[in-house]
């Protein structure tokens, strides 16, 4: 699962933005941004920003698989319930406990993650 850099451009474009332009207003690097869309790790926040920046669901931003999609979904929806209890915490220090685990994303973990 990774972000979809198609979808991303022709998002901005359609609110009249290049995507420099939305990544700044976004709080997020270039540099960022190069890496999220060359590898299959998302951090939550960063997802998150990018998405409530430019008005649309996280899931609309990332490149279709429908179970990866369902499963990233769950994650998201655990992560953003742990960090609403949790607002002083870092949402990208929120991730999947257990790869091996029968059903990914069904238990969380909250660590360092460096």
């Amino acid at each position: 699962m990774r972000f979809s850099p198609s979808k991303i451009k022709s998002m901005c474009i359609s609110k009249g933005l290049g995507l420099k332009e939305a990544l700044k207003a976004a709080g997020i690097s270039a540099t960022a941004y190069y890496h999220l869309t060359h590898q299959d790790n998302i951090l939550p926040n960063t997802l998150q920003r990018l998405a409530n920046f430019l008005e649309v669901r996280e899931m609309d931003l990332l490149e279709q698989d429908s179970r990866e999609v369902w499963l990233t979904k769950k994650i998201m929806r655990d992560v953003n319930r742990i960090y609403s209890q949790n607002p002083k915490m870092d949402p990208d220090n929120i991730h999947p406990a257990g790869k091996n685990r029968k059903h990914p994303g069904a238990h969380l973990e909250v660590g360092a993650h460096h």
